[in-house]
């Protein structure tokens, strides 16, 4: 039974669906905000990959400024992404719950315990994909 649930997750973020995790695309860069990263100093790259990871909730290159994190989740929710699949208040806990696995990164941990702790989080992440994706009565795949 774990095998199958672990392989109709895969399915979930299989090459070609749109949902895989490494994306390679262009943009074009609106010129306001590249004249700004250019005044600033900040690579277009740097500014998007740390929006990401920041919005992610993401333990690795975790901005200390919880401010910035919860400024996404507003964005995020005002930009109305989810709405119409998910209250508020679920998306909330959402991030609530991104959060706190983003906070439990062993920063003083040694390479044993660091891949100990990488396989956890996909077992966990894959659990918490699963709760809330389900939540919502959806079919399970074919």
């Amino acid at each position: 039974m774990k095998h199958q649930k672990r392989k109709q997750l895969r399915h979930f973020f299989a090459k070609g669906s749109g949902y895989e995790q490494r994306q390679e695309w262009q943009y074009l860069m609106p010129w306001p905000l590249l004249a700004l990263c250019r005044m600033t100093e900040v690579p277009p790259k740097r500014l998007i990959s740390q929006l990401l990871s920041d919005l992610a909730q993401d333990s690795w290159n975790r901005h200390p400024n919880e401010g910035v994190r919860s400024l996404l989740v507003e964005y995020f929710i005002l930009r109305g992404y989810g709405a119409d699949r998910y209250s508020e208040e679920d998306i909330r806990s959402m991030f609530a719950e991104m959060n706190a696995l983003g906070m439990l990164w062993p920063d003083e941990g040694n390479s044993r315990l660091i891949d100990s702790h990488v396989k956890w989080r996909k077992r966990q992440q894959a659990y918490w994909f699963e709760k809330w994706y389900y939540k919502i009565r959806r079919k399970e795949p074919a």
